[in-house]
Formats: structure tokens, sequence, C-alpha cells
């Protein structure tokens, strides 16, 4: 079984966010709502990446 790393989303992950985002169908965020999130001290924003895939979750 293959292991994802899972890492603490930052702001320079926000449009990779966005283009899954869109891939997958999800409420549409814009750039400005994950910024805001991310400034938020009780938010947890994760991501899953793969060296050559970028962002997959």
């Amino acid at each position: 079984m293959e292991a994802f790393p899972v890492k603490t989303v930052g702001s320079g992950h926000i449009r990779e966010i966005i283009q899954l985002q869109a891939e997958c169908g999800l409420s549409p965020w814009s750039y400005a709502d994950y910024r805001d999130e991310l400034l938020r001290p009780d938010a947890i924003m994760l991501q899953c990446s793969l060296p050559d895939d970028g962002c997959i979750g």
C-alpha cells in the first residue's frame, strides 16, 4: 500500500486547491476565501500530495 504524505496547507497551495476543487465539482471557494480561512487561528487545512502530481486531495 502506497503512503501519501499529508501536509499543512499554505498560501502557496491555494491555486492548486482551487483547480482540484473545480475538477471534483466541489462548492466553489475563491482565492480570498481560502486565504481568509488560513488566517483563522482555529482553522485546520491539510493536503495530500505526491512529488510528481502535486495536490491530490
